[in-house]
């Protein structure tokens, strides 16, 4: 009799926190306004943001993974006709850099879109089994560089297109 009391419990406690969990990973992420980009996005923890030489740079870290998005400080024009050759453009500069770096294999490229614009992400693992996700998206006035960067595990997929998903801009651009 006392050891099914205790299963129950225990059964009882189990379930209790299978309910809890799911909740307290979706309560994490935060929505985020970035006026200085003209954009919107849901992050997992408070980011930082960094100004560099010609851009912003905004970070964020949660549960081993770094979040960055990285755009223009100022508008640019950016001819919307050719977007996707600039997004290859700018893929084709991160791998080249990255390689430069260290010895990488790439491991998915894919073409893909947001905000019904042209995006091209690549998958970039390194000799010690670090996974980076970069994606690119052009719109007409800003360049938009997201890096999702995971050690020695495999990327939560649900987590990046989360990230990607939740990306909107604050006022359509003219």
């Amino acid at each position: 009799m006392k050891t099914s009391i205790t299963l129950l419990s225990l059964s009882g406690l189990f379930l209790l926190l299978g309910f809890v969990s799911p909740n307290k990973f979706e309560e994490k992420w935060r929505k985020y306004k970035f006026k200085q980009g003209n954009f919107k996005i849901k992050l997992p923890a408070k980011p930082t943001i960094k100004e560099r030489r010609d851009q912003w740079v905004i970070e964020t870290e949660s549960e081993g993974v770094i979040y960055q998005i990285a755009f223009n400080k100022t508008p640019q024009n950016n001819d919307l006709k050719l977007t996707k050759y600039l997004v290859i453009k700018e893929l084709t500069k991160i791998k080249r850099e990255a390689s430069l770096q260290e010895e990488i294999r790439v491991e998915n490229t894919m073409g893909t879109q947001m905000l019904n614009l042209p995006t091209q992400e690549i998958r970039l693992r390194n000799a010690r089994n670090q996974l980076y996700q970069y994606r690119v998206l052009i719109t007409k006035h800003y360049t938009y560089r997201f890096i999702i960067i995971k050690y020695n595990k495999v990327l939560d997929q649900a987590r990046a297109n989360k990230l990607f998903g939740s990306f909107k801009l604050l006022r359509k651009e003219k």
